[in-house]
């Protein structure tokens, strides 16, 4: 009970409480992560109050909450003293937005948008094999609008285009591992959601300059697992863009 208002908090959910006002309720054994921040950093006036807010754990604010939470949680789990100003800044935006929605100033809203952009993109990534995958699903996945959607990937060139680029990548790296094997680069460009050879070796034309079978004529350099970054994929993906590059002048000027 809260303000006269009865509510129930379950697993997944995102609780926002103002714990300056008194409140009775009961507590079940269970295990929360929490943050308090004083009425005044949240942009409150003196003597303001809210009202206690709940959201489900599929509504995008939750998926938000949660993610901030695990990294400044396992930052903290690995032993660090100071978190980044930039993720409590990102993490007060979110809350501030819950809190006041539209009302909230507009880099608010941009800091907001830029978490929920981290939101699905991971998403995309974990979804890069469904044929399905698309501008369509991502709206009907995460409640946006479409033009909310467009300007959080503008920079990239669209919704489509980071999708594209993000197959692309995943199944050039596939190839890769195993690139003088029969039929691989035909294997990897099915199950990365290409509808045809002709459109994969077009992407990675546009991104390297070259075929893909030209980027892998001789293996890739063995790479140590790192003892810090950049990753072995990373040094991977290093080598082919250096490799597409060199391609690329020699063909153009000899």
């Amino acid at each position: 009970m809260s303000e006269d208002e009865p509510y129930a908090v379950y697993p997944g959910m995102i609780a926002l409480r103002d714990y300056s006002r008194p409140f009775e309720g009961m507590q079940m054994p269970g295990v929360a992560q929490g943050v308090f921040f004083p009425h005044e950093v949240l942009g409150l006036r003196p003597g303001e109050h809210l009202r206690s807010l709940v959201f489900p754990e599929t509504s995008n604010f939750a998926k938000i909450i949660h993610a901030e939470f695990d990294s400044l949680f396992l930052a903290l789990g690995d032993g660090a003293t100071h978190l980044p100003a930039s993720r409590k800044e990102r993490l007060k935006d979110c809350l501030k937005l819950a809190l006041f929605g539209d009302e909230a100033k507009a880099d608010i809203r941009t800091r907001a948008r830029d978490a929920l952009k981290e939101i699905i993109c991971a998403y995309i990534e974990e979804n890069l094999t469904n044929a399905r995958l698309s501008t369509t699903s991502l709206l009907r996945q995460f409640g946006v609008s479409r033009a909310t959607l467009f300007r959080m990937f503008e920079p990239e060139g669209g919704v489509r285009s980071y999708i594209n680029d993000r197959r692309m990548y995943r199944a050039v790296f596939q190839i890769s591992i195993d690139p003088m094997t029969r039929g691989e680069i035909s294997k990897a460009s099915e199950m990365w959601g290409f509808s045809s050879d002709a459109n994969f070796n077009r992407s990675v034309r546009r991104n390297f300059g070259v075929s893909p079978s030209s980027l892998f004529e001789a293996p890739l350099e063995p790479v140590a697992p790192p003892a810090s970054s950049p990753s072995i994929t990373q040094v991977h993906m290093e080598q082919l863009m250096q490799r597409g590059e060199q391609k690329f002048l020699s063909t153009r000027y000899n």
